[in-house]
């Protein structure tokens, strides 16, 4: 019994295999999110942009958040003599 709990025991040379392991995945994985949006995203937006279709109009979250920009900025003038 001692001898399977003692196989089972990480050592710290193995943990930092684990973290490594871990860290290489995540920048395998965002390496691979950047290349798939270089190779479709990108090509799309410049084919629409050739076409002349019009980008979308705005959301009403843009929208709202335009009229509270301006907003604070008109009060942001009025607050200063």
């Amino acid at each position: 019994m001692a001898g399977v709990l003692a196989s089972r025991r990480c050592t710290q040379g193995q943990d930092l295999r684990h973290v490594s392991t871990l860290i290489n995945s995540l920048i395998v994985f965002a390496l691979t999110a950047a290349t798939i949006y270089f190779l479709l995203t990108v090509p799309n937006q410049k084919t629409r942009m050739r076409r002349g279709v019009p980008p979308a109009p705005p959301t009403e979250v843009d929208l709202l958040t335009e009229i509270r920009d301006l907003l604070s900025a008109q009060q942001a003038g009025r607050s200063t003599p």
